[in-house]
């Protein structure tokens, strides 16, 4: 039996069909793992470059999940790849399926984690530690737009 607080909370965004159901125009559904990083009451946030996909864009680190590779084994290696930097206290938070405007359906799984180092940009045009209030001023990926409002009406810790 799992605790409450290991509990992945299961969000449902981009339509009302349940998401077993559904697929991209290209047949197939997307896993993605991203981190939620905070430190002193502020988030890791990295802008994608200007002429990639999305560019200029700001996202939570994080990527698609490889064949045969766990949602947590992504987040280690994309946040290593992205960051340059290992993380620790990986904890599940949420997940939720998102479908694009183009019908394409992303599967997107949540972790709270810690960094172990300082990150370094490798992969973004800027990375950025932002409070709720900063980030709710940038232009997120719209899947990502999902994780801003959890954090909002997630409750403080005590």
């Amino acid at each position: 039996m799992e605790s409450e607080e290991s509990e992945i909370k299961k969000e449902k965004t981009g339509g009302s069909r349940s998401f077993e159901h559904l697929q991209s125009r290209e047949g197939t559904k997307v896993n993605v793992a991203l981190a939620i990083i905070e430190k002193d009451g502020k988030f890791l946030v990295g802008r994608r470059h200007p002429g990639k996909h999305m560019g200029g864009k700001w996202e939570f680190p994080g990527g698609k999940v490889k064949e045969r590779e766990s949602p947590e084994e992504c987040i280690k290696r994309e946040v290593a790849e992205e960051l340059e930097a290992p993380i620790d206290n990986i904890k599940p938070y949420f997940e939720w399926d998102y479908e694009f405007p183009d019908g394409n359906l992303f599967h997107l799984t949540a972790f709270r984690c810690e960094l172990v180092a300082e990150p370094e940009r490798n992969v973004h045009q800027e990375l950025r530690w932002a409070s709720l209030e900063e980030l709710s001023q940038l232009d997120f990926i719209e899947s990502d737009r999902v994780v801003l409002e959890m954090l909002k009406n997630a409750k403080p810790a005590s």
